[in-house]
């Protein structure tokens, strides 16, 4: 764990006595997997397990952060602050990076805009980043706080894209609904003009989440590495 020390005290050697900027919620994960929430209001000490530490990448601080102070790959830690916003899956047998779709969450819950998840993972750390709250990461806390074990970060991106696929899967089958029960043609109308759209946006997402996916889990077999491959530890 000498390598996550580092990470959340900014620099190699320099103790943490200040909370780490733009982290917004960081998690320890036991032996067996059980979590434990940290306060990002106050220094991530080193311990036992391995952690999740997830960033607002709206804090030019955290960028900052990631960028510089991250025991990662270049390729990673540029993953981890870029504006692309095009899903991408990839991995070696030290890590496992990329950019994934999700629906942004409001206050009431999961929106129909759509936002990204940045993430980058080894054997003891995942480290995550975002410009919008989102739906997956909300709904992975909930888990985590009503007692879901988690053994590895592998398993934890598992659980993330999870629920990834859930709210995407559950938002589309709601806009077809809506423009299955419209009554009246001109709301029917309006329906297609804008909620298509929408639909279209979300779709295109979905699929292309499901093919890296698939593309990922041939490729992962060619791994040095079974430390990073979610199907060698269990939920």
């Amino acid at each position: 764990m000498q390598a996550i020390a580092a990470t959340v005290a900014g620099s190699v050697g320099e103790v943490q006595t200040k909370p780490i900027a733009g982290l917004v919620y960081a998690v320890r994960f036991h032996g067996d997997g059980t979590p434990e929430e940290l306060n990002v209001d106050g220094p991530i000490a080193d311990g036992e397990g391995w952690l999740w530490l997830h960033f607002n990448l709206a804090d030019a601080r955290a960028c900052h952060f990631l960028d510089a102070a991250t025991p990662l790959p270049q390729p990673a830690r540029a993953a981890l602050v870029s504006a692309d916003e095009h899903q991408q899956l990839h991995g070696s047998n030290v890590c496992i990076y990329g950019v994934l779709a999700d629906l942004v969450c409001g206050l009431s819950g999961a929106t129909e805009e759509i936002g990204f998840l940045h993430f980058a993972l080894t054997e003891s750390v995942f480290i995550s980043s975002r410009r919008h709250q989102l739906n997956a990461i909300e709904a992975t806390r909930k888990e985590l706080r009503r007692g879901l074990k988690v053994q590895t970060p592998a398993v934890l991106l598992e659980v993330i894209i999870g629920q990834m696929t859930e709210s995407l899967d559950r938002f589309a089958d709601g806009l077809t609904d809506q423009l299955d029960h419209a009554e009246e043609r001109i709301l029917a109308d309006e329906l297609n003009t804008d909620r298509k759209l929408v639909g279209v946006r979300v779709h295109r997402q979905l699929v292309t989440l499901r093919l890296l996916m698939h593309r990922f889990e041939h490729d992962i077999e060619a791994f040095a590495n079974p430390a990073l491959s979610p199907s060698s530890a269990s939920v």
